[in-house]
């Protein structure tokens, strides 16, 4: 970092500490909730002499000039919690909230308000992607929640849920600050306290690798050259060619439905499309309505159009949990996998969890399963799309327990 930069950097914290108006913090849970934020940082560890300081409840950091990670540490070490804070964060840097870090390992929530990144801001980083919020404001304050009880992560941005998954990596270990990257003015935080919450007895396994080894329900195959057996068409066109289901979407689009309905269930499948062709798996979808709709079903995205900025790209369950992107190459065969019991539904794209989530008890139902050949839908000529679908494999849990 240049002499000049970092003059400009510390001149603009001044200025900030000199200009911010008074906070009054209220918490009517006072001996429940801490506060971490105080007059000082002097209940922060500081081992990489940081440019941070604190001044009406605020604390602000700015850029140190590193091209790595540079974080305060919280001295009090947390395991299950709650926390709360409001954060500016200025659109040209990258900073971070971490959890649950022990030196450079733990999880940490990106605090990076930029759409097009693969960790917006709310993604708890390279582990789960955030939904983006239009409604944030990308230069003024906004609130941030992060709630850790065993191994369910969740974070809320503007009282939004935007990411959550369950991962067991980190169990314990401090919070800490990062210093942004990039930019020339300071990440702030305010209100920034946080609850601790009693432990969480965890299963022996996560819940996908519990359906995948369970020998409770029987693999059932669900094509075996012929379709017709197990599913029906509904709209556009339909064939096998080589061994797979070929599915032509037609100007309308159209599905291939189970005759089966489903509620707790592992499936897998494999499949193939084109660049910006659309498709997906719907599940849960009523089987006395004639359409197929997210407000009915769930959906598990195969679309990816307009680069990182994409809201649901392949390996999204949309409108709840949004993928990370680069999952799998076009015009090659991939491995698709849903594990759906009860509200919590994962999905895998080639052995790598690409979305999570827990939905809305009206989704917690017994449904159909959809295979769609959709129109590009995000394209100026909304035209057709082609994909193909084998190796389709169910295990059925809706009679009993894994």
């Amino acid at each position: 970092m240049n002499k000049s930069l970092l003059y400009l950097s510390l001149m603009s914290l001044i200025f900030w500490a000199c200009n911010s108006g008074n906070q009054t913090q209220t918490n009517a849970e006072e001996d429940v909730w801490m506060s971490l934020i105080g007059e000082d940082i002097s209940n922060w560890d500081n081992p990489q002499n940081l440019q941070a300081m604190t001044f009406n409840g605020e604390l602000g950091m700015t850029d140190p000039g590193s091209e790595t990670p540079m974080w305060l540490w919280s001295q009090a070490s947390f395991k299950n919690f709650h926390l709360k804070a409001e954060f500016q964060a200025p659109p040209a840097s990258q900073s971070a909230i971490g959890f649950r870090m022990n030196q450079a390992n733990g999880y940490a929530v990106s605090l990076d308000n930029n759409a097009d990144r693969q960790n917006p801001t709310g993604s708890i980083t390279n582990v789960a992607r955030a939904v983006w919020l239009d409604s944030m404001d990308v230069e003024g304050w906004n609130q941030l929640e992060v709630k850790a009880t065993g191994d369910h992560l969740q974070v809320w941005v503007n009282g939004t849920l935007v990411s959550q998954v369950h991962d067991r990596q980190y169990s314990e270990g401090t919070i800490a600050l990062q210093a942004p990257i990039g930019g020339t003015k300071a990440v702030k935080f305010r209100h920034l306290q946080i609850m601790e919450l009693p432990d969480t007895e965890l299963t022996e396994q996560p819940l996908e690798e519990m359906m995948r080894a369970s020998t409770k329900a029987e693999e059932v195959s669900l094509f075996d050259g012929d379709y017709t057996e197990n599913w029906t068409e509904s709209g556009g066109e339909w064939e096998v060619i080589d061994g797979a289901i070929h599915g032509y979407s037609g100007p309308e689009g159209g599905y291939l439905l189970s005759k089966e309905a489903y509620q707790n269930f592992y499936l897998k499948l494999k499949f193939k499309i084109k660049f910006e062709d659309n498709s997906g798996i719907f599940i849960r979808k009523d089987p006395n309505r004639e359409d197929v709709s997210i407000e009915d079903a769930i959906e598990c995205n195969i679309y990816d159009f307009n680069g990182l900025s994409h809201p649901f790209s392949t390996g999204s369950l949309v409108t709840h949990s949004r993928a990370f992107r680069d999952l799998f190459e076009y015009d090659e065969w991939s491995d698709l996998e849903i594990f759906a019991y009860e509200s919590q539904i994962v999905m895998y794209i080639n052995g790598k969890k690409s979305a999570e989530a827990h939905v809305p008890e009206a989704l917690n139902k017994a449904g159909q399963i959809a295979l769609q050949a959709g129109v590009k839908v995000f394209s100026e000529d909304k035209g057709p799309s082609d994909i193909y679908f084998k190796d389709i494999f169910v295990k059925d849990f809706s009679g009993g327990s894994l």
